[in-house]
């Protein structure tokens, strides 16, 4: 895979979503995430472009994906909140 490629992580707040978007950086990828609160990284790297947003909003999918080349979904359901990974 070409390694100029840009990565969309959707959901980066969490345990995959961290582990997904260090191990591409190590390996020299792009990465922009779609998280719902950037307070609630753990982790900070200038190199990770973050989109505020919510995946059910298609507005902010189609503003994670520009330029994307790969996507990847990582996100958690809510607790408690109607299950959302159907729709």
């Amino acid at each position: 895979m070409d390694k100029s490629y840009k990565i969309a992580i959707i959901g980066g707040t969490g345990k995959v979503g961290r582990y997904l978007a260090s191990r591409a950086l190590e390996n020299g990828y792009q990465v922009r995430m779609l998280v719902r609160n950037p307070a609630k990284l753990s982790f900070r790297d200038e190199r990770i472009e973050i989109v505020e947003g919510n995946v059910q909003n298609l507005e902010d999918i189609q503003k994670l994906l520009i330029d994307c080349q790969v996507v990847i979904n990582s996100f958690g359901q809510p607790i408690r909140e109607k299950p959302i990974y159907s729709n």
